[in-house]
C-alpha cells in the first residue's frame, strides 16, 4: 500500500512539473520569416539623411561638405547619409571655366517644392530628415551636428534592407525591403535615388588658395531618382514586422542620357560620364503628411 502511494505521488508531481514548464514564456526579439532569411526587427537603428544644397560656384559650399564628412566621421557613414543637391541656382550654373553641369531635373523639383531654398535662403543650406517642415526645416551647416545628434536618438519606425547589382547589359537591379516596427495608419512614400562620389571637377572654395580649385572632389552628388522626386506610395496601412518588397530594374544609360538632355535644355549638356563603380543607391521613407524622412539606407550600386 505504501509503495502504491509513493508511485501515485511521483506520478502527480511529474505531471505538475510538466504542466508548469509548458506554460513558461521565454521573451525573444520579434522575428518574421521572409522568403529567404528571418528579419529581426530589433536590429534596425535610426539613420539620418542630410540633403546638402550646394553649387560648384558657391565659395562657402565646400565648408558644408567638410561638415557633412566630419559628422559622418563621428557617427559613421552607415548612420549619416548625404545627398549633394545642385539646384537651378546661379551658383550651380556652368560657365566658361566651370563647365560641368551637376544640376538635375530632380534637384530642381526638390528645391522648388521646399520653397526655393537656393533662391530664398541661399547656399549652402540643408535639411536633416526634413525635420521641422513646414516651419523651420532649412539649416546652415553649423547647425547640422546638433540636429543629427537628436535625430539619431529616436527609435526607428521602419527598418530598411537595400541591395543592388549591375548586370552585364548595363541595367541596375535594386531591391528594397521595408519592415515596419509599428502599426501605422498614415500614408508613406518610398524614394530611390542614385548618387556618385569622387567626381573630380572645378569648385570655388573660400578656404583654398587660390579659391578656384581645379581638382576638387565632389561626393554624394545626386544623379537621378527613380520615377519622381516624390517617390512611390507604400500605402497607408502598416503592420509590425510585415515585409513590403519593392524591386526595380533601371537602364543606367537611359537615365544618364536623361541628365544630359535636361542639361542641354538649360544650355549646357555636359552632364554625363557617370562612373558606376563610384555610385550608390539611397532609399528613404517619408511620411506624406509631414514630409519627414523616417528612415534611410545606402548601398553601393555595383557590389
Amino acid at each position: 500500500m505504501k509503495q502504491t502511494y509513493h508511485i501515485l505521488m511521483s506520478f502527480f508531481m511529474t505531471l505538475f512539473l510538466l504542466l508548469n514548464f509548458s506554460c513558461e514564456v521565454i521573451e525573444t526579439p520579434y522575428m518574421i520569416e521572409s522568403a529567404s532569411n528571418p528579419i529581426d526587427t530589433s536590429s534596425f537603428v535610426q539613420k539620418v539623411l542630410i540633403e546638402d544644397f550646394t553649387g560648384h560656384r558657391c565659395r562657402y559650399c565646400p565648408s558644408a561638405a567638410r561638415e557633412l564628412s566630419s559628422i559622418q566621421n563621428i557617427y559613421g557613414k552607415d548612420r549619416v547619409i548625404g545627398i549633394a543637391i545642385h539646384p537651378n541656382s546661379d551658383y550651380a550654373k556652368p560657365d566658361a571655366q566651370y563647365t560641368y553641369d551637376f544640376r538635375t531635373d530632380f534637384g530642381k523639383d526638390i528645391n522648388m517644392f521646399f520653397g526655393d531654398i537656393a533662391g530664398t535662403q541661399g547656399l549652402p543650406n540643408g535639411m536633416i530628415n526634413r525635420y521641422g517642415y513646414d516651419s523651420e526645416y532649412v539649416y546652415s551647416y553649423s547647425q547640422w551636428g546638433g540636429i543629427v545628434s537628436s535625430q539619431l536618438e529616436k527609435d526607428p519606425i521602419f527598418g530598411l534592407n537595400l541591395t543592388s547589382e549591375v548586370t552585364l547589359t548595363g541595367n541596375a537591379i535594386i531591391n528594397v525591403e521595408i519592415i515596419p516596427k509599428q502599426n501605422l495608419d498614415e500614408e508613406h512614400n518610398l524614394v530611390i535615388c542614385l548618387t556618385e562620389d569622387s567626381i573630380v571637377s572645378w569648385q570655388t572654395d573660400d578656404d583654398a588658395s587660390p579659391n578656384d580649385v581645379e581638382n576638387y572632389i565632389h561626393n554624394h552628388v545626386l544623379r537621378t531618382m527613380i520615377g519622381s522626386f516624390s517617390g512611390e506610395s507604400l500605402g497607408s496601412t502598416f503592420t509590425t514586422g510585415n515585409i513590403i518588397t519593392k524591386d526595380h530594374t533601371i537602364n543606367l544609360s537611359e537615365l544618364e542620357q536623361d541628365n544630359i538632355s535636361y542639361s542641354q535644355s538649360l544650355g549646357s549638356g555636359n552632364a554625363g560620364g557617370w562612373n558606376i563603380n563610384n555610385m550608390h543607391v539611397i532609399a528613404y521613407i517619408y511620411k506624406v503628411s509631414s514630409q519627414e524622412i523616417l528612415q534611410v539606407e545606402e548601398s553601393k550600386l555595383s557590389n
